[in-house]
């Protein structure tokens, strides 16, 4: 004969594990469907990153909740610890990248706004830069003669090609949505882990 209480605190226990499963997979699709990128990735950016990051998440989150359900026995649970670690090396690796690409990529104009430089020198660019070889990029941006009194964003194209600063903007973008993607593999699968 079994124990009626006990078949209560199992049933709970079932129940509570795929309330606590849905929750976390609502709450971190929300949650990395609403970081905005950041600012300088203006112009092409935010046109086209912020609906390619929200339906990338969206499939990433999809997918590992299939996951979550498909695999969610003991016997599965070093799959999801490593999972969770790889994840974890792995979002961590990117932020460093990140951050690294971001300092050389970008620079803080006169007005203090961080836009994104290109690897490229136009005419005036090249001709600033061997008039002043120590100058640094923030320097060649605060002195970038802007005709069209744009701000900072003008005044790059003015020091860089537009080429390069798309490129670099393309760069920068892969990496954030990269980011994005594995945070929300490493908190679901993390999740997973205790809930298994």
């Amino acid at each position: 004969m079994t124990n009626p209480s006990a078949d209560i605190w199992e049933k709970v226990s079932v129940r509570w594990k795929d309330i606590a499963r849905i929750v976390t997979v609502i709450a971190t699709l929300v949650g990395s469907i609403f970081i905005p990128p950041p600012a300088y990735m203006s112009e092409s950016g935010a046109g086209t990153l912020v609906p390619f990051a929200r339906y990338a998440v969206a499939i990433a989150t999809a997918l590992v909740t299939v996951a979550m359900v498909r695999w969610n026995r003991r016997e599965h649970l070093r799959y999801w610890i490593t999972a969770t670690a790889a994840a974890f090396v792995l979002v961590t690796a990117n932020y460093f990248v990140y951050n690294d690409r971001r300092d050389g990529l970008t620079a803080v104009g006169a007005d203090g706004s961080r836009v994104v430089i290109g690897s490229q020198y136009t005419a005036v660019g090249a001709a600033y830069m061997r008039a002043n070889p120590s100058a640094r990029s923030d320097e060649a941006l605060a002195d970038a003669p802007c005709p069209a009194g744009g701000g900072a964003e003008c005044s790059a194209k003015v020091v860089w090609t537009s080429d390069s600063i798309a490129s670099n903007k393309r760069l920068l973008g892969l990496l954030f949505v990269a980011g994005a993607l594995l945070l929300d593999v490493a908190l679901l699968s993390a999740v997973q882990c205790t809930l298994i």
